[in-house]
């Protein structure tokens, strides 16, 4: 019987720990992307893609956060497309924006169990809009 209680403790304890490190990830995350865009009142919106793939080529599928996309009302770019911050300009233009998209990509496990599988996250000056994501 202790094995069990052992089990729904750890169980429990660890589920009270992700609901609330998830909250305390939540309210920092608000005040972050409040910064951003008061830092550019350019940007409309930030959007990244966090999904567990369905194929890797025999290795394990394993979820993860993708690169940040920014939507500048001055770049001239595809409305839908933006500038990706993997790589090029996105990079170079916004360097403060990287480090926090790095941030979200360590923070995989949080941004988990915040908006779940396979979907968009956008983020705008009025708040988060989370849509399901179609990939591969």
């Amino acid at each position: 019987m202790e094995l069990n209680e052992i089990v729904s403790t750890y169980n429990r304890e660890l589920r009270a720990l992700k609901e609330s490190m998830s909250l305390r990830f939540q309210d920092s995350l608000k005040g972050v992307f409040k910064e951003v865009f008061e830092r550019h009142p350019n940007i409309t919106k930030l959007t990244w893609t966090q999904y567990t793939p369905y194929f890797n080529d025999g290795e394990p599928c394993v979820f993860s956060v993708n690169d940040m996309t920014v939507f500048d009302d001055t770049v001239d770019e595809d409305d839908d497309e933006g500038l990706y911050l993997g790589w090029g300009e996105g990079q170079k233009r916004y360097p403060d924006l990287l480090a926090i998209s790095r941030s979200l990509e360590a923070a995989d496990d949080l941004l988990l169990e915040m908006f779940g599988d396979h979907c968009r996250v956008t983020i705008t000056p009025k708040g988060i809009d989370v849509e399901e994501y179609e990939h591969e």
